[in-house]
Parts: structure tokens; sequence; C-alpha cells
């Protein structure tokens, strides 16, 4: 770690900390406290922020990459164009955080924010959520613009009124997940898994699905079924989702 780094302990108070482009690669900072810390570029590679308080933390462009943020406090967290490659945001609060264009690729969410809050305005514009655990999370009207969700595990996720435009879903766990009201206009719902009537679908698109989709279950769905290729399932934007 950089000299300037040598101060920073688990628990200790450092809000509004200039700390950009430092080297924090596996510093152990849980419970640190770091409230509108400017971190921009930093690198916080295998860090260790178990319950770190980085509300309105400026995170852009930083390498979280491995980082543990289980139970971290990220309200009204920059994170644009963060590297959370392997992350674990397991029970992190996320309400207001920046997210566009944030790798989280394998990125361990499970159940973010406190149970029953959702991601409140929090922006996945473009981020890269592939095979991500998002089961049950609250995803409520969260722009995901798109992002990539391939495989992302979904089952019973809350993305009622969110903005999936053009992202790609494909492959991905949607059993028992809301969709209503979402915007899916021109995403890939290619080798989506998904159940009926668990799934609740956009009403513009619920005969669409049906007629994409192969039954392999007692209640659920493949788009393209066993036997489909590899080939998009690109839903047209004629429709608006709504």
């Amino acid at each position: 770690m950089d000299e300037i780094a040598s101060g920073i302990h688990p628990g200790h108070v450092h809000p509004h900390a200039d700390l950009a482009y430092t080297d924090l690669a596996r510093a152990d900072l849980s419970e640190a406290r770091l409230t509108g810390a400017r971190l921009t570029g930093a690198d916080l590679t295998d860090a260790r922020l178990t319950r770190a308080h980085l509300a309105y933390a400026n995170l852009a462009g930083a390498k979280l990459t491995g980082a543990q943020l289980i139970e971290a406090n990220l309200t009204g967290t920059e994170l644009t164009s963060a590297h959370l490659i392997h992350a674990d945001l397991t029970g992190a609060d996320l309400t207001g955080a920046e997210l566009a264009r944030a790798d989280l690729t394998n990125a361990r969410l499970g159940t973010v924010a406190p149970p029953g809050q959702p991601l409140n305005n929090a922006c996945l514009n473009g981020a890269n959520l592939f095979a991500a655990g998002l089961g049950k999370a609250d995803l409520t009207g969260v722009n995901l613009i798109h992002a990539d969700l391939t495989r992302a595990r979904l089952p019973g996720t809350r993305l009622a009124g969110a903005d999936l435009t053009a992202a790609d879903l494909s492959g991905a766990n949607l059993i028992n997940a809301n969709l209503t009201d979402a915007n899916l206009t021109e995403v890939n719902v290619n080798r989506v898994l998904w159940s009926e009537p668990g799934t609740r679908w956009p009403a513009v698109w619920a005969e669409v699905m049906r007629e994409i989709s192969e039954r392999v279950g007692p209640d659920t769905w493949l788009v393209g079924g066993r036997e489909g290729g590899p080939e998009p399932h690109i839903l047209p934007g004629a429709a608006d989702g709504s």
C-alpha cells in the first residue's frame, strides 16, 4: 500500500478523506468511516470493506475486484466505471448509488440493500452483471438499459417498472420474477428460464413469451426450447412494455 494509506485502519473515522488513486489493495478497512471520501481510481483489489461507511464517497473507476463489501453502506456512492468483478456486496446498501458502466462480472449481490428496501434510483446502465446473483433483490424501476445480465440468477427478483431496453438476458433465470410494466424493448431473451404463473411479464409480452418458449417442466418454460440454438431472441421495439 502507499504510505498515505498507512493511517487508514478498521473502524477509524476518515470523512471526506482524499485517497484518489491510492494503493489500498488487500487493505483491511472493515467498518472504516469514509463517508464522502474521494477514492476515485483507488486500487482496492481484495480489500476488506465489510460494514464500511462509504456513503456519498466517490469510487468512480476504482478497482474493487474481489473486494468484500458485505453490509457496506454505499448510499449515494459514485461507482461509475468501477471494477467490481467477484466483489461480495451481500447485504450492502446501494440506495441511490450510481453504477453506470460498472463491471459486476460474477459479483455476489445476493440480498442487496436492507430487507424490503429497494435500490432507489440506482443506475446500472450498461453494467456488466454476467452470472450475478440477484435472487429476490428489489430492482423496481432500476435503469438497466444495455445491461449485460447474461446467465444472471434472478429468481423472485422484483423488476417491476425497470428499464431493460436493449439489455442482454440470455440464459438468465427469471423464475417467479416480477417484470410488470418493465420496458423490454430490444431485450435478448434467448434461453431465458421462466415460470408460469410465477413469472409476471408486462401484459404486452406475455403471449409473445409463450410463443417463443417451450415448456420444460410442470410450471417451467425455456425460451428457444431444449433444442434452441445460440441465435438471439430479440423482443421487437414496436411495443413499449407498458
